[in-house]
């Protein structure tokens, strides 16, 4: 049953709180931080914003035709999505998180953990461009 796996348990607490850190997020996805195997040296304490789909998606279409902002309320297609634009944000379906529920199972944990990670490589590139300018870091963002 997905309530006793603990990362399940993780995810949710984080999602019911409204935001976490990327090293809380990671650890939601492995269950343990740092993964056994791996030395993690420092923490990773950016805060990253927990929110609805819906509501990430509105300020993503402010200023857009209403056409466009109604589409972009009511697409149910996506289960998350992670922005970097306006601070660290991860937006979440309510309705699939829901519809997963009612199944049976849940992928709350690895869909934190994969949004997660496209903050991180965001996060690398944002770093790439300070360092070694637009060019090269457009380069290291279409590796990944």
């Amino acid at each position: 049953m997905i309530w006793s796996d603990p990362r399940e348990k993780m995810a949710k607490n984080l999602v019911r709180r409204g935001s976490a850190t990327m090293d809380e997020i990671l650890e939601a996805n492995f269950g343990e931080w740092p993964p056994r195997g791996l030395e993690i040296i420092g923490k990773n304490d950016q805060v990253v914003q927990i929110m609805s789909i819906r509501e990430l998606d509105r300020e993503d279409y402010d200023g857009y035709p209403l056409y466009l902002r109604l589409w972009g309320m009511i697409n149910i297609e996506d289960e998350g999505k992670a922005e970097l634009a306006h601070g660290r944000k991860i937006g979440i379906s309510k309705f699939l998180s829901f519809k997963n529920t009612l199944l049976g199972r849940s992928s709350l944990n690895s869909l934190l953990g994969h949004e997660g990670t496209h903050i991180l490589q965001g996060d690398h590139y944002y770093r790439a461009d300070e360092i070694f300018g637009t060019k090269n870091a457009e380069m290291v963002w279409a590796e990944q």
